[in-house]
């Protein structure tokens, strides 16, 4: 038993010692990296500028004109009667003659009166009406804004005498962390 307690003692502290050992460096498939510092010498945010479209409606009260139509007379009476005293007048003036120039005389002055009586009528109408009402009208108009957005930087920082350039979604400050890789050359 004690020696089962030495042995799990020795290996406990071989582990500790190991662990202690390995002093800020991690083991990766390549070889060893250790995160070091270094300083930033210039960063400048990437921007993205979005388009918005905002609609705007504007509104107003307008008088529009509306113009009622007049009673109008769409008798055919004043035609007729004109037309009928006009065949009778051309009737009666071509008694005195040959049968053939009366009825051409009725049916000349019967037209004549159909016409004649035709225009009295229209002349009996009122006159259209305009009335006048407020109604709202609506326009719609639309401004565009803009708007500058940082999406992400361009960090270029300075490490053992080189320069070298990186993208972040963040801007680091004035030191950046850098990850070392130690392997041995074959």
């Amino acid at each position: 038993m004690i020696k089962q307690l030495i042995t799990g003692l020795v290996v406990t502290g071989l582990t500790c010692n190991l662990a202690f050992a390995d002093n800020g460096y991690k083991n990766n498939r390549h070889g060893k990296a250790r995160i070091h510092y270094a300083k930033v010498v210039n960063v400048d945010p990437i921007t993205e500028t979005l388009t918005h479209r905002v609609p705007r409606e504007t509104c107003w009260t307008e008088q529009v004109a509306y113009q009622e139509p007049g009673y109008r007379n769409n008798s055919y009476t004043p035609a007729l009667i004109g037309g009928l005293i006009g065949a009778a007048v051309g009737n009666s003036l071509g008694k005195k003659h040959h049968k053939t120039n009366r009825t051409i005389k009725a049916v000349a002055l019967g037209a004549l009166g159909a016409s004649i009586g035709r225009d009295m009528g229209r002349r009996h109408h009122t006159a259209s009406r305009v009335e006048y009402r407020d109604e709202q009208r609506c326009e719609v108009s639309y401004e565009t804004s803009y708007e500058e957005r940082i999406v992400g930087y361009d960090v270029r920082y300075r490490y053992r005498g080189e320069t070298y350039n990186t993208k972040m979604d963040y801007d680091p400050g004035n030191k950046i962390r850098v990850r070392v890789n130690v392997r041995p050359v074959i």
